[in-house]
């Protein structure tokens, strides 16, 4: 097969694939939207919650579940609330 070739079937390809990622990722966008959301968030309070933690000293444990329990609690609430389109608050 001719380099030609082969290129023009990588380029259909590439091309075709391409085309049903972007679709794909249009159509789940109602369900990536949220956890994109969650992700970056989680990924921000990272240094957070490690800063927390060190101001603990000996109720590190307990310092940890608080924030983090208030923090997961907040999310509960805005996941389903974005999926029944309600307004929180």
């Amino acid at each position: 097969m001719s380099f030609a070739r082969k290129l023009l079937y990588s380029v259909a390809a590439l091309s075709t694939g391409l085309y049903f990622l972007i679709l794909g990722l249009v159509e789940a966008k109602v369900f990536l939207a949220p956890l994109v959301t969650a992700i970056i968030l989680a990924l921000l309070m990272i240094p957070v919650s490690n800063k927390v933690e060190s101001w603990g000293g000996g109720q590190r444990n307990f310092i940890t579940y608080k924030y983090n329990h208030n923090l997961v609690n907040f999310a509960w609430h805005c996941f389903f609330s974005i999926f029944s389109g309600k307004k929180l608050y």
